[in-house]
């Protein structure tokens, strides 16, 4: 689902015309690092996450700390912001800030993309916990506002925190995030904008959605350690754990391309199952296809958390390139991040971009290719190249 791009008035349609997209500037906060940097660092160290990720609250207060003069909390000021609005916004600072367009007002063409696959559900938990126990009255105005904007309740607060007027919502699962870069890549091409911001939050760790994974039978088991792991491309797949985190992305409509620019973009839909993927992965397959123009793929970052799908997933990269890149899922190291993992996966491909190195540790030329998959529940499908420019 995703609702309406408001548009601001100043922003104008223009005449088609070959347009890049440049990414200006990435923003990344997860339990394995609280910008982008660390991240890439802990991964080169293969640092891997077990049973939940869960971002340490000072590392975040830090975070929050540090961009707190850039934020307009006066018009949230009578919020407990939920946690995915925190981690949001400062994701969205970082990327800002990486950009160079945090100390100056936004301009006025910069449109605001968010995705996410629940908002923030961990507020309306709690609404229903007070609702229970002590009635209408137990449900403060802080909650109730967090109730009423829903999934968009991110959106809404980064638009009034940072000056965004323009903003629209994307709800497509653990898809959602990839589906939002391609709304955003959309209005710039044809014009809609000059500039956008693209954010991806999720923060629902909650013995809820852990239970209500392990009875689908996709939450991992634990091992003879202990400790529940994710491994992608492992036979039939042990399943995943679940974590929180942010990314954030600065994209921009240039003449010329950038050192980093996004080539191309598709989103689709399977409605082979609710659930579980396609056998024969068929729109997965015409989504590769439209790359087919493009030369072959230096890396593909795939969606695979472990489970079944996975090599569904690597069966279909095989068959419509032949000679299969390297393909990898960063879930090995984080684990799911649902609604936020299709935009991590993808800042995280644009740091291999940026370093000429795959998180495998695979060398990379100065000029080189990607894509990178998103794929949810409800047969949500995107996926997103990017190409680097030396």
């Amino acid at each position: 689902m995703c609702e309406p791009v408001r548009i601001s008035p100043f922003c104008r349609i223009l005449a088609p015309v070959k347009q890049n997209v440049s990414i200006q500037g990435l923003g990344l906060i997860t339990p394995l690092g609280v910008t982008a940097e660390d991240n890439w660092q802990a991964i080169g160290a293969d640092r891997k996450l077990v049973d939940r990720g869960v971002v340490v609250d000072l590392h975040l207060q830090q975070q929050e700390a540090h961009y707190h003069p850039h934020f307009r909390l006066d018009r949230l000021e009578h919020l407990r912001l939920d946690r995915v609005i925190r981690l949001a916004l400062v994701a969205a600072c970082q990327a800002l800030a990486h950009a160079g367009w945090l100390q100056a007002r936004p301009e006025p063409e910069t449109a605001l993309f968010v995705a996410t696959s629940k908002g923030p559900i961990l507020s309306s938990l709690e609404a229903c916990r007070r609702l229970r126990e002590s009635g209408p009255a137990g449900v403060d105005a802080s909650l109730a506002w967090h109730i009423g904007h829903g999934p968009a309740a991110i959106a809404v607060a980064l638009s009034a925190a940072l000056d965004l007027p323009a903003q629209t919502t994307c709800v497509g699962a653990c898809a959602g995030a990839l589906m939002a870069i391609h709304r955003a890549r959309l209005a710039l091409i044809q014009g809609y904008c000059q500039r956008a911001l693209v954010v991806a939050a999720d923060a629902s760790l909650h013995p809820i959605f852990e239970k209500s994974f392990d009875n689908l039978g996709v939450l991992a088991k634990p091992e003879m350690d202990g400790h529940r792991r994710c491994h992608p491309f492992a036979g039939q797949g042990g399943g995943f754990f679940i974590s929180e985190g942010a990314a954030a992305m600065c994209l921009e409509r240039t003449e010329s391309p950038g050192k980093l620019i996004i080539e191309h973009s598709w989103t689709g839909a399977d409605a082979t199952h609710l659930v579980r993927t396609d056998p024969r992965a068929g729109t997965l397959s015409t989504g590769l296809k439209s790359f087919s123009t493009l030369p072959t793929p230096d890396f593909i970052h795939a969606h695979a958390a472990g489970t079944p799908g996975d090599l569904i997933e690597l069966s279909a990269i095989g068959r419509v390139f032949g000679v299969t890149p390297e393909v990898f899922s960063c879930k090995e190291w984080l684990g799911h991040t649902l609604g936020a993992a299709g935009l991590i996966s993808l800042a995280l491909s644009a740091l291999c971009h940026q370093h000429q190195q795959t998180l495998p540790g695979k060398p990379l030329a100065a000029t080189s290719r990607s894509i990178t998959i998103g794929q949810g529940f409800g047969g949500h499908i995107a996926l997103c190249g990017l190409k680097s420019n030396g």
